[in-house]
């Protein structure tokens, strides 16, 4: 587990330009791309806008009532749907501490 508080966030990002880079992207624009096999056993790919995953991190919140006081495992692999979509991504939205297991 690596923790990751306020005073580290700061120590890593001490260096960088807080400048806005006026880049603009449309609210339709793919922004990840998330694996899955789903029931079919073949890996396919699925691209996922911003509001997307937005959407998805809203109803996780929402129904298992994700707080900074909430510990999660993620034992799916990450770039699977299920792991960094489905899991991650909520987790780290509530700033809930996450527990990623290996392999």
């Amino acid at each position: 587990m690596v923790p990751l508080d306020r005073e580290a966030f700061a120590g890593f990002v001490a260096g960088d330009d807080d400048t806005d880079p006026g880049c603009e992207g449309l609210i339709d624009t793919p922004s990840s791309a998330s694996y899955t096999c789903g029931t079919t056993g073949f890996p396919r790919g699925g691209m996922h806008t911003a509001p997307s995953r937005l959407t998805w991190v809203t109803i996780a919140h929402e129904f298992f009532d994700l707080t900074p006081a909430k510990i999660m495992a993620v034992a799916a692999p990450m770039g699977h749907a299920a792991g960094g979509f489905r899991w991650l991504q909520p987790g780290v939205c509530a700033a809930a501490t996450q527990v990623v297991l290996p392999g």
